[in-house]
């Protein structure tokens, strides 16, 4: 879905050097995803968006904050990136 997966089974196709240019093309994904993932949050709190759930009741109350959905998200791509693979 995002193509940090096929980046990391394809590096063995890119030019020379190889894990340099993976790395910086990983680095660009994810520095994507987060800018993606910022701007939403941003546009979900100017706008009050929320989900409801029986009423008035605001799934906010009952589930994790966006916020830990994002620092989630975050600290899994970052660790996705920077943990090697063996072949």
């Amino acid at each position: 879905m995002t193509g940090v997966e096929a980046v990391s089974d394809g590096v063995r196709a890119f030019r020379e050097p190889t894990i340099q240019n993976a790395q910086k093309t990983l680095t660009v994904i994810i520095g994507l995803l987060i800018v993606l993932l910022a701007g939403i949050a941003y546009l979900v709190h100017v706008y009050d968006i929320t989900a409801t759930l029986l009423g008035n009741r605001t799934l906010k109350k009952h589930f994790i904050s966006e916020k830990r959905v994002c620092q989630a998200l975050t600290l899994h791509l970052v660790i996705r990136v920077t943990t090697k693979t063996c072949d």
